[in-house]
């Protein structure tokens, strides 16, 4: 590695975040690539190009193409093309195919698809070292232009053996359109729309033979598909209940209106957020599905999903998933058609022609080739889609305050997302009760140990399982304190001072600032980071001091070499549960505004009784205030009622007794489980002191982890004597 010495030293001077790999002589990108297990697409090859004049490197990710006209445009250059093998060794000092990403004395440009991948690997100059980048540092190469001058390579969908076997006549057609315009105008004018507005009021809009054929095909799938509505029915319905078509943006617009027109299933998906090709296929067991709300949801195995070599895209038919979603800032798209018996593919084909024809009439762009599905013995790389290695798991914690008995707002705001992380075999869970963080503020001594123990019964009751996760308490584990200081250090007064909820604890507690409470956000850094953990299950309102621990994160790691991950947020479907009093989220400190875990079926009616009202339309449904909080509890506890109600309101005819009594009924059949599970834990405490064994083995494991952090970071930072 002597060769390359002063290149990495240069990296580190520029602050260029990176990671040495060695691996035998390779001189394909594809064969290294395939050595660390992945492919192209984590990769940035450095291409060097003579334009006009001058010598230029283009750094780009290895799976999209490079656009010579997009590229001589930004450049102003009449003429554009790659060096020769002299040019490129004479300019790069490397031999061909080993060329670095950082040249000096080149201007380079960095391509927008780098930037997709939080890492990727590239050139360091020699045939036996990969660099791994962290792309978002490669903007403080000097000079350096990011540009737009790539396109995505035709991509293909596969259906898996199994499901083909299943499904004869299931088939996918895809069409990519590049550098397309994504806006909010309303491009489909009443002229076009006016031919479906009538179709749509007509009766027999349901005997549609092609409409049918994909209600048979619906019928067929497994339950959890077919809770929802197929997508051509439900564009419908949301036109019935609107009375007029339903807008989204530009390109989500006219692939609606083609689908509603053909009755053919259409979607459409952002063609950069896709990795590799893509694949309908069954489910895994515990396999993530994140929505388009950014919930987490963890399938069973069985259902029908389209994925792409790392994550899945959709839940065929009904439901997209995050990743591929539609913004402003999508350039590129793919617009999927579907094909099932009693449709033919010829039907499909056109549906997803005219589609691309319309979007390029409409919002620009350039139309690539139209592909047909292939069948695929295997999963393509099933090991990467789970994104969590063989034998392998990722780390999560998250910690309780000992504010008291549990409410509804706890309960689904958290525990519910704690409950899955622990019950999914890719994940190692360490809960804690922050009893440290509790004292930052006034807190009652004489009680605040059994505030502690309701705690921990309480989530033991809620489903925490000893055998699955760590669960303990934070003072039992002093680590966490001694990594808190060492953390401090690369923090400053500054930031911490001027974070919203440390302002806002000051105004709260005038009497009471401490350094404590500034400290609070490195302390709950240092807990989440002596555990090395990746996703932190945590509302909202949490997001602020998750980023000072990502700051901190990426700050020992430039500064001392740590490995330290940087965590994010998880989020599960009642993450935000509204206050009963119809402004703000369910608290404890505002009375009458929560449902507690203890309340019997009466108290719940009695309290949501209480809760303001309306006279029940008519109209549309409040986006806020005590209606809508309303609604959001029917979301939560009764999805299937949703529809009705909204639809007796839009009448003007919803009785809130009634919404009120079933609320309450489902709410109660919710917590019931963990009341009687509350009371078996409290015999079995007081019989053999079950919580003080719990939390004192929980942190004999936690501080095997916790010891083992501290020590390679105090060695790091040089106060270890080896």
């Amino acid at each position: 590695m002597s060769d390359i010495t002063d290149y990495l030293i240069g990296l580190n001077k520029l602050g260029i975040r990176h990671e040495v790999l060695e691996h035998p002589e390779l001189k394909e990108a594809t064969d290294v690539q395939a050595y660390f297990g992945d492919d192209l697409s984590g990769s940035c090859p450095t291409l060097i190009m003579k334009a006009g004049d001058k010598f230029i490197a283009l750094v780009k990710r290895g799976d999209v193409r490079l656009d010579s006209a997009k590229l001589k445009k930004v450049l102003g250059a009449t003429s554009l093309r790659m060096a020769n093998a002299e040019e490129f060794e004479g300019s790069t000092g490397v031999p061909v195919g080993a060329a670095r990403v950082y040249n000096p004395g080149l201007l380079t440009l960095l391509d927008k698809s780098v930037f997709e991948r939080e890492f990727l690997n590239g050139g360091s100059g020699s045939f036996t070292v990969t660099v791994k980048y962290k792309t978002e540092d490669l903007k403080k190469i000097p000079g350096v232009i990011e540009v737009d001058a790539t396109e995505r390579e035709n991509m293909k969908i596969f259906i898996a053996k199994q499901v083909k076997k299943k499904f004869l006549d299931l088939d996918v057609v895809i069409l990519a359109v590049n550098n397309i315009r994504v806006n909010k105008d309303e491009v489909l004018t009443n002229e076009r729309t006016a031919p479906l507005v009538a179709k749509m009021g007509n009766d027999t809009f349901f005997e549609n033979p092609v409409f049918k054929a994909f209600n048979r095909f619906c019928e067929s799938l497994s339950s959890r598909n077919k809770k929802d509505f197929p997508s051509v029915e439900n564009l419908y319905r949301r036109f019935e209940k609107r009375g007029k078509f339903p807008r989204v943006n530009n390109i989500v617009d006219i692939v609606n209106l083609v689908a509603l027109e053909s009755f053919i299933p259409l979607g459409v998906f952002d063609l950069d957020q896709i990795k590799g090709d893509m694949m309908m296929r069954y489910s895994k067991p515990g396999e993530e599905f994140r929505s388009l709300g950014g919930d987490i949801e963890y399938l069973p195995a069985g259902l029908l999903v389209i994925s792409d070599e790392e994550k899945i895209l959709n839940l065929f038919p009904f439901q997209d998933s995050i990743y591929p979603n539609i913004t402003k800032r999508t350039k590129n798209i793919v617009i999927l058609g579907d094909v099932v018996e009693g449709i033919d593919i010829e039907d499909t084909k056109k549906a997803v022609t005219k589609a691309g024809n319309l979007v390029m009439e409409l919002a620009g762009g350039k139309k690539g080739n139209l592909e047909t599905s292939e069948v695929r013995e295997d999963d393509l790389k099933v090991q990467m889609i789970t994104k969590v290695k063989q034998g392998e798991k990722k780390r999560i914690f998250a910690g309780m305050r000992p504010t008291g008995r549990l409410h509804l707002g706890n309960y689904l705001g958290s525990a519910k997302g704690m409950l899955e992380l622990q019950n999914n075999p890719d994940y190692e869970t360490t809960y804690m009760v922050v009893d440290l963080h509790g004292i930052t503020t006034p807190y009652d001594r004489s009680t605040y140990q059994q505030s502690i123990r309701e705690v921990l019964l309480d989530y033991l009751a809620i489903g925490l399982d000893p055998d699955k996760s760590v669960l303990t308490v934070q003072s039992l584990v002093p680590e966490h304190i001694e990594l808190a200081y060492l953390l401090s250090t690369v923090t400053t007064i500054a930031k911490m001072s001027h974070l919203p909820t440390y302002k806002e604890k000051v105004k709260q507690f005038p009497e009471h600032n401490t350094v404590a409470l500034l400290n609070y956000p490195i302390l709950m850094a240092a807990d989440i980071l002596i555990y090395k953990a990746e996703l932190v299950p945590v509302g909202v309102d949490q997001e602020p001091h998750l980023e000072v621990a990502r700051e901190i994160a990426r700050r020992m790691n430039a500064d001392y070499g740590t490995d330290f991950p940087e965590p994010q947020r998880f989020a599960t479907k009642g993450e935000y549960v509204p206050s009963l009093l119809g402004e703000g989220k369910m608290s404890k400190s505002v009375e009458g505004s929560y449902i507690s875990l203890t309340d019997d079926l009466q108290m719940i009616m009695g309290k949501l009784a209480k809760a303001p009202t309306d006279a029940g339309g008519p109209g549309e449904v409040p986006k806020t205030g005590p209606v809508a909080n309303l609604f959001k509890f029917v979301e939560l506890f009764v999805p299937n009622r949703l529809e009705y109600y909204a639809g007796m309101y839009g009448r003007g005819k919803l009785r809130y007794v009634e919404m009120k009594e079933e609320l309450a009924r489902a709410i109660y059949e919710e917590i019931k489980p963990i009341q009687e599970k509350r009371n078996e834990i409290e015999r079995r405490d007081r019989e053999e002191n079950y919580v003080i064994r719990v939390i004192e083995e929980g942190a004999k494991r936690a501080r095997a982890v916790a010891a083992e952090t501290v020590a390679e970071v105090k060695k790091k930072m040089g106060l270890l004597i080896s």
